[in-house]
């Protein structure tokens, strides 16, 4: 079974006038992985960098709408958890590299749909409650290592970007 390529594949010159052409591969999709974990890691050290710097007054009300708090500590807090959300993310990515890129399984279809009406269980809450025990205490390695392994990657970006203040809109 062979993957796709991730060097640059050079194409044969027409009628030999003109010199090969490199043309991009597709990533694979572990390196595509990577490459947005690597921009949020950069998006997140962006934030924390604006946050040190001591926003002018628009610069804090502007933090405040993407946090959901004018506590320069949470929000500091917040982004240095998302920051080591990610780092875990991204070991948990290369250690499974192969089994990212390997072809989906063909799964069997769920016995019973999960009526309308109930919704999904949450694993990790964002009220009061988490913010006071964020500021009170930050996560552990091992805490962080739990909070990535054995959940859907998807579910770990969402945490990463909340933490990180980045939202639906965010370019």
């Amino acid at each position: 079974m062979s993957h796709a390529p991730t060097a640059p594949v050079e194409s044969a010159p027409p009628h030999g006038r003109e010199s090969p052409v490199a043309v991009p591969a597709k990533p694979s999709r572990a390196a595509a992985l990577l490459r947005f974990i690597r921009v949020l890691i950069d998006a997140g050290r962006d934030h924390l960098a604006a946050v040190r710097s001591q926003p002018a007054p628009d610069q804090a009300q502007h933090l405040a709408r993407r946090f959901g708090s004018f506590n320069l500590t949470l929000i500091v807090a917040r982004i240095l958890r998302g920051l080591r959300l990610a780092a875990a993310l991204e070991q948990r990515v290369i250690a499974n590299t192969q089994g990212i890129d390997a072809p989906p399984c063909v799964r069997a279809a769920a016995s019973a749909p999960r009526p309308s009406g109930v919704p999904r269980k949450q694993k990790r809450s964002d009220d009061a409650d988490d913010d006071a025990t964020l500021l009170a205490r930050a996560p552990t390695d091992r805490e962080i290592a739990e909070m990535v392994r054995g959940r859907a990657i998807g579910a770990v970006l969402v945490d990463i970007c909340a933490d990180l203040g980045i939202g639906v809109g965010h370019p």
